[in-house]
C-alpha cells in the first residue's frame, strides 16, 4: 500500500498530525509518526539497528552470520524475501536465504554468471547494481528475466558484494511486488552488503585457518613419526594413517614403483571398508597413465576413474620410484590436498632413504662381522689344519731316517699316528666341503626310504664303545620311513651325539627320542643331561665359526653343517630353549615337497645329479667302515 499510494494522511487521537510523500519517506517514518516520535529519528532507529547487527555478529556462531544480517536488512526494508550468492566454480551459490518459499530456493540455488542468472548474475559479472522491476512471467521478455520469472519473483535489486579480494557474491532482494526501489533503499543495502563482505571474509579466513591448522597439524604427525624411533615400516602406516586423516580421503596409499618387478603397497590407510590397498593397486593403471600426460610434473590434478576421484604424487625413491595416492569415494577432493601431499611425500621419501641407508648400514656391518669370522675361522684353520700335517710329516720322517733302526712296535705306533691325524685332516676338509657346498647352494641329497630308527643305529655305532653304551633311544611304534638322504642324516645325527659326549662331563646319557610329528612328519629330538650351550652360542648356534673357548672345541662348522642338511631336505633343526641340558630337535617330512613321484615310487636316489648311480646299498653310500677315515662325519666340535 505504501508505494502505490499518493499521499500518505497521519491522525493520532483522531486529528491529522503530518502528511507523507510517499516517494520521499520511509514506513520506518510513517511508523514513528504514529508514535509520536519526530520523522528525523528514524535514520535513528537505522543507526540503532546497525550498531545492534554489529554487536550481535560479533558474538553469534558464524554460521548464523549471513542468516542475522538477512533478517536485520528485511526489518529494514520492510521485506521479507532476500537471499546472498557467494562466488563458487564459476557460478553462484546461494548459501543464505529467508522468506522464499521451495520452488524459489530451488530455482535460485545455484545460478550462471551473465543474463542467464538474472539479477544476482548479471550483477555479479558487472560489478554493479542491477534492478529487475518486473520479472513476472508476462514481463519476461529477456534472458535476465527468464530465471526469475520461473522461480516466480516478480521483481528483484541485485548488489555485488565486494570485499579485499575482489567479488565475494551477490545481495538480493526480491519484493513482492514489481517496482523500482527508492535510493536510499539501495543505499542501505549497499550498507548491509559491506557487513555481508565482512562475514564471508572472516568465515573464508577461518577456513583458510582450519585448513592451514589441519595440514601443518598432519604433517606434524607425519614428521614426528616418521623421525622417531619407530622402524620406518611401522612408522610409514602411521604417517599414511595421518594423512588419509588429514585428507579425509576413502584410502591413501604408498606404493613401490622398482625399476624391475610389480608394484607393491607399503603402506594403505582408508576409512571403513578401504585401506588394504587394493583399491589403490586396481586404479594404478589409470593413474600412471594420468601422470604420464603431466611427465614434466610429478603431481597429477585431481582427477576421476569410474566412481573415484584420485590424486596422486610421484616421487623418486630408492630403486626406482614410489607413488602417493590418495582416493575419494564420496566426498570431494579437498583444496589442500595438493600441498598437504607434496609436503607428505617429501617426507616420505626422506623416510624411504634413510630406510634404505639402514640397510645399507645393516648389511655393511653383518659384512664386516663376516669378514671378522672369516678371519678368525681362517686361522683357527690353519692351525688346525697346520697340526695334523706336522705330525704326519714328522713320523713319516722318521720312519725315513737312513740312519734309524726301528722297532716293529715303534713302526707301529708312528703309522698309527699318522693314520689317526690323516683322518682328523680329512675331517677337516670335509668340513669345508660341506661348507663351502652348502652356502654355494650345491649340496645334493642322495635320496632313499629311510628307516630313522635304522639311521639312528648306524650313527650309534660311529661313536667310542662308552659313548655308544650311554646313548638310549626313545621312538613310537610303527613309524614310517622317511624319503631322504641316509648318509646326511647319519653324519648330522653323528654330529650331534658327539657335542653332547665331548662338551660334557664324563658319564652323562644322551635320550634320542624318535616320534610322530603331525600328517605327513617324523621328529628326531637329541638330548643330554649335560651343562647345557653357553648363552653367548646359544643366541645363534648355527652361525658359522661359533665354538666354544675350550680345548675341546673345533672348527666351529658342525651345527651350520647340520642344520644345511636339515634345510636340504625341507626339514627344520633347532635348540630347545629352557630345558637342563641340551636338546636339539630335527623335523622331516616324510615326502619330499618337490621330489618327483615317480622317483620316491622307484626309490633309486630322486635327487642325485644327472648321470650319477649309487652302486652302494642305501644306509652304506660313501662310507668306509672299516678304515680309520670315515669321509662326511663331523666328530670335531663346531662351537659347543
Amino acid at each position: 500500500l505504501f508505494r502505490i499510494a499518493d499521499r500518505i494522511v497521519v491522525l493520532r487521537a483522531g486529528a491529522v498530525v503530518a502528511e507523507v510523500d510517499p516517494a520521499d519517506a520511509h514506513p520506518d517514518d510513517v511508523a514513528a509518526l504514529i508514535s509520536g516520535q519526530e520523522i528525523d529519528s528514524s535514520g535513528r532507529g537505522q543507526l540503532s539497528r546497525l550498531h545492534g547487527l554489529a554487536d550481535r555478529l560479533a558474538s553469534s556462531d558464524r554460521s548464523s552470520s549471513l542468516s542475522l544480517i538477512l533478517s536485520t536488512l528485511g526489518a529494514a526494508l520492510g521485506t521479507e524475501r532476500l537471499a546472498i550468492h557467494v562466488l563458487d566454480d564459476g557460478g553462484l551459490t546461494c548459501v543464505a536465504s529467508i522468506g522464499l518459499s521451495g520452488r524459489q530456493q530451488a530455482g535460485l540455488a545455484r545460478l550462471e554468471l551473465g543474463e542467464t542468472g538474472g539479477a544476482p548474475g548479471l550483477a555479479a559479472s558487472t560489478r554493479e547494481t542491477v534492478v529487475l522491476d518486473d520479472a513476472r512471467p508476462r514481463a519476461a521478455v529477456d534472458r535476465r528475466d527468464a530465471r526469475l520469472a520461473d522461480a516466480r519473483v516478480p521483481s528483484c535489486w541485485a548488489v555485488p558484494i565486494t570485499g579485499s579480494t575482489g567479488l565475494l557474491g551477490v545481495f538480493s532482494v526480491f519484493p513482492r511486488s514489481p517496482g523500482r526501489p527508492r535510493r536510499d533503499e539501495l543505499d542501505l543495502v549497499t550498507l548491509y552488503a559491506g557487513y555481508a563482505a565482512g562475514a564471508l571474509e572472516r568465515d573464508r579466513l577461518f577456513d583458510e585457518v582450519t585448513t592451514r591448522n589441519r595440514v601443518l597439524e598432519t604433517l606434524r604427525e607425519v614428521l614426528e613419526t616418521l623421525a622417531g624411533p619407530v622402524a620406518v615400516a611401522e612408522g610409514l602406516a602411521v604417517a599414511v594413517r595421518a594423512l588419509c586423516s588429514g585428507l579425509r580421503a576413502d584410502e591413501v596409499t604408498l606404493v613401490s614403483l622398482p625399476r624391475t618387478g610389480e608394484p607393491t603397497c607399503r603402506a594403505s590407510a582408508g576409512s571403513a571398508g578401504h585401506g588394504s590397498g587394493r583399491e589403490s593397486l586396481a586404479t594404478l593403471p589409470a593413474v600412471l597413465d594420468e601422470l604420464a600426460r603431466h611427465r614434466a610434473d610429478s603431481t597429477s590434478s585431481p582427477f576421476e576413474t569410474g566412481q573415484v576421484r584420485c590424486h596422486a604424487v610421484r616421487f623418486a625413491a630408492p630403486g626406482g620410484e614410489a607413488l602417493l595416492l590418495a582416493l575419494w569415494s564420496r566426498a570431494a577432493v579437498p583444496h589442500e590436498a595438493t600441498t598437504l601431499m607434496g609436503d607428505a611425500a617429501h617426507s616420505l621419501r626422506l623416510a624411504l632413504e634413510r630406510e634404505e641407508i639402514g640397510r645399507i648400514h645393516q648389511e655393511a656391518a653383518a659384512l664386516r662381522r663376516s669378514h671378522e669370522i672369516q678371519r678368525g675361522f681362517l686361522t683357527r684353520l690353519s692351525h688346525e689344519l697346520r697340526t695334523p700335517l706336522t705330525a704326519i710329516r714328522g713320523y713319516a720322517s722318521s720312519l725315513m731316517q737312513t740312519d734309524v733302526t726301528w722297532d716293529g712296535e715303534s713302526e707301529r705306533r708312528f703309522l698309527s699316528r699318522i693314520a689317526a691325524e690323516s683322518a682328523r685332516l680329512a675331517r677337516l676338509v670335509g668340513d669345508l666341503l660341506d661348507s663351502s657346498a652348502i652356502e654355494s647352494g650345491v649340496m645334493r641329497l642322495q635320496r632313499d626310504w629311510c628307516d630313522i630308527p635304522l639311521v639312528v643305529d648306524a650313527a650309534t655305532a660311529c661313536l667310542a664303545p662308552s659313548e655308544a653304551a650311554s646313548v638310549l633311544v626313545e621312538k613310537d611304534p610303527d613309524l614310517p620311513v622317511v624319503w631322504a638322504d641316509h648318509d646326511r642324516l647319519e653324519q648330522v645325527l653323528v654330529n650331534l651325539m658327539e657335542n653332547a659326549f665331548r662338551h660334557n662331563p664324563p658319564g652323562r646319557t644322551v635320550v634320542v627320542g624318535i616320534h610322530r610329528s603331525g600328517a605327513g612328519r617324523v621328529e628326531i629330538a637329541v638330548r643330554d643331561d649335560g651343562v647345557g650351550i653357553p648363552e653367548e652360542i646359544a643366541s645363534n648356534p648355527f652361525e658359522p665359526g661359533r665354538r666354544r673357548a675350550s680345548p675341546t672345541a673345533g672348527t666351529g662348522l658342525g651345527l651350520s653343517i647340520a642344520k644345511g642338511i636339515v634345510d636340504a631336505h625341507a626339514g627344520t633343526l633347532v635348540l630347545e630353549p629352557g630345558r637342563p641340558g641340551t636338546t636339539f630337535r630335527i623335523t622331516l617330512p616324510v615326502e619330499s615337497p618337490d621330489a618327483p613321484a615317480d622317483d620316491m615310487a622307484a626309490g633309486d636316489g630322486g635327487d642325485a645329479p644327472s648321470g650319477t648311480a649309487s652302486e652302494a646299498p642305501a644306509g652304506r653310500r660313501g662310507r668306509d667302515r672299516t678304515g680309520p677315515i670315515v669321509p662326511g662325519r663331523l666328530p670335531e666340535a663346531d662351537g659347543r
